[in-house]
Parts: structure tokens; C-alpha cells; sequence
């Protein structure tokens, strides 16, 4: 047979396979090499040297200008840390850690103390309301529900005795020796701690929380209502 196309070439059509093949070949090995060179290295390890002599670590003096006492300051942060992170879900406007540390050693009613505690009860009962949790017999549950979502200024302290009072587990109870104490809030700021350290343990446990850390990095708009919390 005779090789010669249409128009008169005397190309084979293995030399024109070939030469197809060979330029395809040659643009993957270029497009290869030029992806190669957009990688970047990573950067060489650097040699530590064991005998070196390392300098030791002068860390600056503690700070002395807060009014909480030292053995209390680390409890005091981590609960602040707590309701400045998750003041969304609390529906708490921001305050700042002295403005904090100075209502737990006022030994006044303070609004803040009141209403962060408010804050932490309602976000707690909302996910005992989820869950369908009953506090009594169904008989007596609106009675219940009177006493326990009527939150106030005034009636914050017995409403969270009543509920850490109705679980008999001992992380619920460690907090009843002060909430039962006729001058709570009126305590010791170990005892006000612990109570704050208790209801917001029981926060850091409901969905709305999970969810927040779930979705941390996410657009969140404050499309709630501050009066009925919906």
C-alpha cells in the first residue's frame, strides 16, 4: 500500500504518530518541570547544638495592680475568659476584667454580678427547655416553671439554689454551702467564685455552646430577640 496522503506527502503515518507523541511528550515534561518550580522548599532543619549554653529564663514579676488576691486570680480568669468568649450565647455586653474583678470584691449589689448570673441561669434553663427536662411532678410543673423562670435582680440567688439543689451529683453540690448562706451574694470571694465556677460549668455543657465551638470561624449574626430570647 502506498503511503502517500491526499495531498501528495510522502510522511508515513508511523513518523506522524511519532512526531504527535514526541511534542505531546515534550509539553507534559515542560508543563511538569514548571510545576516543580512553583513548589516551594522547605526550609532546612537547623543543627541544635546540645553543649550550647542557653541563658535562663527571667520571666518579669507578677502583676500587682489587681484588687482580687493572687490564689484567686487564675479561677477568676478562666471564668471571665468564659463569658467574654461566649457573651453571644450569654447575650452579656462586653466589660472588662477589672470592671469584673471589681463586682466580686464590692460588697454592695452590684447589677454586674446579677446579671451574670441571670445570664447563666436563663442559658442553662433554655437547655433543660430543649431537652424537655421536667424539675417536679407534672402535676406541679407550672409552679415550678413560676419559681424557676421569674429571674431578677432580687430572686437570681434562691432560683439557683433551688436548681443546683434539685441534682444530687457533687459537682452541683459543692455550691449549695454558700448559696444557702442568708448573705449571699454577700460572701467571701472564694465562695462567689465557686458558684460562678459551677454555673459555668454547667454552660460550657449545653448544645448552644457545642454548636459555637462546632462552627467557630463561621459568620454569626445576632439575630435573637433580648427580651424573649428567640
Amino acid at each position: 500500500l502506498d503511503n502517500t496522503d491526499n495531498f501528495g506527502s510522502d510522511v508515513s503515518l508511523d513518523e506522524s504518530v511519532d512526531g504527535y507523541l514526541s511534542d505531546e511528550s515534550l509539553s507534559t515534561v515542560s508543563s511538569s518541570v514548571s510545576r516543580r518550580r512553583l513548589l516551594a522548599k522547605r526550609p532546612k532543619t537547623p543543627e541544635l547544638l546540645d553543649d550550647k549554653d542557653i541563658p535562663a529564663l527571667e520571666l518579669p514579676a507578677s502583676a500587682t495592680d489587681l484588687i482580687v488576691p493572687s490564689d484567686h486570680i487564675l479561677q477568676a480568669v478562666g471564668i471571665y475568659e468564659v463569658l467574654r468568649h461566649f457573651r453571644t450565647n450569654l447575650r452579656l455586653s462586653p466589660f472588662t476584667f477589672e470592671d469584673f474583678c471589681a463586682s466580686l470584691i464590692c460588697d454592695e449589689q452590684c447589677t454586674l454580678v446579677a446579671e451574670i448570673h441571670i445570664s447563666l441561669l436563663k442559658a442553662i434553663f433554655r437547655e433543660e427547655d430543649s431537652n424537655n427536662s421536667m424539675f417536679g411532678p407534672h402535676d406541679n410543673k407550672d409552679s415550678i416553671n413560676i419559681c424557676l423562670f421569674f429571674l431578677d435582680g432580687m430572686t437570681w440567688p434562691e432560683i439557683a439554689r433551688a436548681y443546683l439543689d434539685s441534682d444530687r451529683h457533687p459537682e452541683f453540690r459543692n455550691s449549695l454551702p454558700a448559696l444557702t448562706s442568708p448573705n449571699f451574694p454577700f460572701v467571701p470571694l472564694a465562695e462567689k467564685l465557686q458558684v460562678l465556677q459551677t454555673l459555668t460549668d454547667l454552660f460550657l455543657t449545653t448544645t448552644s455552646v457545642r454548636m459555637d465551638i462546632t462552627n467557630e470561624g463561621n459568620i454569626r449574626y445576632d439575630d435573637h430577640c433580648r427580651a424573649c430570647h428567640k
